[in-house]
């Protein structure tokens, strides 16, 4: 509405999948130009990848962040009989069956908006199947195809997990805030989210919970040699971009307010408090970190990051795998129907 009506604020936030029809509709500008070399040298080296039109940057990252980040009640799941956290889909599968029968939901799920089922959930777990070559691939258009076998195996074990009885049966009619409640408030034995989630555990779980909760991978699958086994969902996400048409005074005064709160001291206190910033951040004092921040941050530091499907691909594509994988959760689409209408938004690009 903003954007036909062209009264877009001077400055806002933009997730990956929008740049593209802002940029070539001239409505924002390429920031690389704008920035001096001491700027450009803190941000880490990756963290432009999800700001990109045609190779040339539209935004300025302010985070670096897995979108599938595993936070589980180690003490619900002694209680439920499952005494080490599953490392494979198998394991994930007899869990389920195990947490259920002691009346707690295995996996809190929070998918009235959408977005959570697919980014969170579905874009890792298909890295299982598939790794980042399948997926540039797919996204340029040279060859791989939403209804590859390995992708569509990936849609009917995610269905399968929810036919199982993993998620929650309001997972449509909650959001990720009502879902990260079910795991503070221990009706369930895990959720899966992003790292951003964690400054809401550390502010608002309580301390036994926080006590309790350990972080994990989603989980490897047994015979499935093209995917990732730590391979994760991630990157920047979103940006701050510029509105195209400003003033020298109003541009100058845009950069200076990005320049702040995307570097300099901006890493040292968003690490802090428990958010992972796109700066580099060599003069953090670790002892300053929260505990439990620290013991996601190492097991984090294992981890490959691969492209976020919602960021990196279209809008249309996007709305798509997300009505999709909404509908797949509850076996309102079979996998080959849900691949198959994502490739054909896919190819209508």
């Amino acid at each position: 509405v903003l954007v036909t009506g062209d009264e877009l604020p001077d400055l806002f936030l933009c997730k990956g999948d929008m740049l593209a029809s802002l940029a070539k509709a001239g409505k924002i500008v390429p920031v690389a130009d704008l920035m001096d070399d001491a700027w450009k040298a803190e941000y880490l080296d990756t963290a432009f990848g999800d700001a990109l039109v045609d190779g040339v940057a539209y935004g300025f990252p302010f985070q670096m962040q897995p979108n599938a980040v595993v936070y589980y009640n180690k003490d619900i799941l002694a209680e439920c009989g499952v005494t080490s956290f599953p490392t494979t889909y198998t394991e994930l599968l007899a869990a389920v069956d195990l947490i259920k029968a002691k009346g707690y939901t295995p996996i809190a799920l929070g998918n009235k908006d959408q977005w959570v089922a697919e980014s969170c959930l579905l874009n890792t777990f298909a890295y299982r199947y598939v790794d980042g070559t399948w997926f540039d691939s797919l996204k340029n258009k040279t060859g791989a195809k939403f209804t590859d076998a390995a992708f569509v195996q990936a849609l009917t074990d995610f269905q399968a997990l929810a036919t199982a009885g993993a998620f929650n049966e309001d997972m449509n009619s909650i959001n990720n805030n009502e879902m990260e409640a079910m795991y503070e408030n221990k009706k369930a034995a895990m959720f899966i989210e992003g790292a951003w989630a964690l400054g809401n555990i550390i502010k608002d779980a309580p301390e036994d919970v926080k006590a309790a909760t350990e972080f994990a991978a989603v989980p490897a699958v047994d015979g499935q040699a093209g995917g990732v086994p730590t391979g994760v969902a991630g990157g920047a996400g979103w940006s701050y971009v510029i509105k195209a048409g400003l003033t020298e005074a109003q541009q100058s005064a845009a950069l200076a307010y990005y320049k702040a709160i995307t570097s300099g001291n901006y890493g040292t206190y968003a690490l802090e408090a428990g958010f992972v910033p796109a700066c580099k951040t060599a003069n953090v004092d670790a002892t300053k970190l929260d505990p439990l921040f620290a013991k996601y941050s190492a097991l984090a530091s294992t981890w490959t990051f691969l492209p976020i499907f919602d960021v990196q691909l279209s809008s249309p594509v996007a709305s798509e795998l997300y009505a999709r994988t909404q509908e797949l959760l509850i076996n309102a689409t079979t996998p080959q129907e849900m691949a198959e209408s994502c490739q054909a938004v896919m190819d209508a690009q």
